[in-house]
């Protein structure tokens, strides 16, 4: 994970990005919900246009951004919010799958430099799309949620301080979420990300 982590920080420090549109699965959970917000907070630190495009959202996800967040429909777009942003200039990271058949855009790989595109996922993946460049690919499967795996880059790269209390507690609600309450999927790292939420704020 150190190396991808690594890329995307070198990327997110590149000049010439813009744009940063993170992406989770149709009907978004708590847990793609928590890792994609985590993401746009840190972009925004970096100064980036940040977006996260999901419109749809499963029951559990929907009560928590209306409950966190006042102002999601300018967080969560649509598809047609993002068609301007030029490709060169945009970052694209995809969280909680891998596939095109499971984001709301499924010509996102059609539309993104191959080392501008990111994944983080905990999902088997049987086949990745000829765009991806596997020196961005995070897929580990013993991971307990995507919301881990992004604490760990967070954690690589030390970008803790780019990460709100909310973010925290959206990224421990993604990890509760893919757990049961931390009742099944879990490892000792698993137990040392939501140690490490705890003490970001959540």
């Amino acid at each position: 994970i150190k190396n991808v982590a690594n890329n995307l920080k070198i990327r997110l420090q590149d000049k010439k990005i813009k744009n940063v549109v993170i992406y989770g699965h149709k009907f978004s959970d708590l847990d793609a919900i928590g890792a994609s917000y985590a993401l746009y907070e840190i972009a925004t630190k970096f100064g980036k246009k940040a977006v996260i495009q999901n419109i749809t959202f499963d029951h559990t996800g929907k009560k928590a951004i209306d409950k966190y967040l006042k102002n999601w429909e300018s967080i969560f777009v649509s598809n047609v919010k993002i068609k301007s942003f030029n490709k060169e200039e945009t970052i694209v990271i995809i969280v909680d799958c891998a596939e095109d058949t499971r984001v709301e855009n499924p010509l996102v790989f059609n539309n993104v430099e191959k080392e501008n595109l990111f994944i983080f996922d905990h999902h088997r993946v049987s086949e990745l799309n000829d765009v991806v460049d596997n020196l961005n690919v995070y897929i580990e499967s013993t991971a307990s949620s995507a919301s881990e795996i992004i604490v760990e880059v967070i954690e690589f790269n030390e970008f803790q301080n780019y990460i709100s209390a909310l973010g925290a507690q959206m990224l421990l609600n993604g990890i509760c979420l893919d757990t049961n309450q931390f009742k099944k999927s879990t490892s000792s790292r698993t137990f040392a990300a939501a140690s490490l939420l705890e003490d970001w704020g959540a």
